[in-house]
């Protein structure tokens, strides 16, 4: 079985046989979350960056549209997350280095697999906006922050020595939120699984407050 079929079968027992779905009061129309984890690359997949994985950070805000009594519905929730990533950093030759910057603004729905007052199972997909930049940094004597010598852009030394890709990434994944303090139910914590096209996995460890 592929992995896609094994979600939605994963997905379609839990919705089956969830019994924690929150009372309306309850539920959380909002979500506001920080997130850090790593973003595995694939040998060939971006500019000139090999295989590897490569930490990253982000923001996402979450909202759901209803809250009301129904056992579909108020499971849905839309995402906007914002995540960027360091790529790369070999040195190609002596006194120059390459640097590589990657982000990703996804825009998907979410779907709460197992719901209750104080978290969810969410399964979600999406389509994302990737920009890829890569740079190319020569050493200077007198670069770096305080002028006594660091790397500094070399883009105009070479031909398309930077240069930048926009692309659209399809993607699905799996998140789980608990918030561990029952008294403090706004605040929560959770881990975050997307897997992107091409083979780029994105996972995230995430922390934020709900209201």
């Amino acid at each position: 079985m592929s992995k896609t079929l094994f979600l939605i079968a994963l997905v379609a027992l839990a919705l089956a046989v969830s019994s924690s779905s929150a009372r309306a009061q309850e539920l959380t129309r909002v979500y506001v979350e920080a997130r850090f984890g790593t973003l595995h690359i694939p040998a060939g997949g971006f500019l000139n960056v090999g295989e590897g994985n490569h930490f990253n950070f982000g923001g996402l805000f979450s909202y759901r549209p209803s809250v009301e009594e129904d056992y579909f519905w108020n499971r849905l929730t839309g995402r906007l997350s914002i995540d960027g990533a360091g790529i790369g950093g070999e040195d190609i030759a002596s006194g120059f280095r390459t640097r590589e910057r990657f982000y990703l603004v996804n825009f998907a729905a979410g779907l709460d697999a197992v719901q209750s007052a104080r978290g969810a199972l969410t399964v979600h997909g999406g389509g994302a906006i990737a920009r890829n930049s890569l740079v190319l940094q020569g050493f200077s004597q007198f670069g770096g922050s305080l002028g006594s010598g660091g790397f500094e852009d070399a883009c105009s030394f070479f031909q398309d020595a930077c240069e930048s890709k926009w692309n659209l990434l399809g993607n699905y994944g799996v998140a789980g939120r608990f918030s561990p303090v029952e008294s403090w139910q706004y605040f929560f914590v959770g881990a975050d699984f997307t897997r992107f096209a091409g083979a780029k996995n994105q996972f995230v460890i995430t922390t934020g407050i709900s209201f």
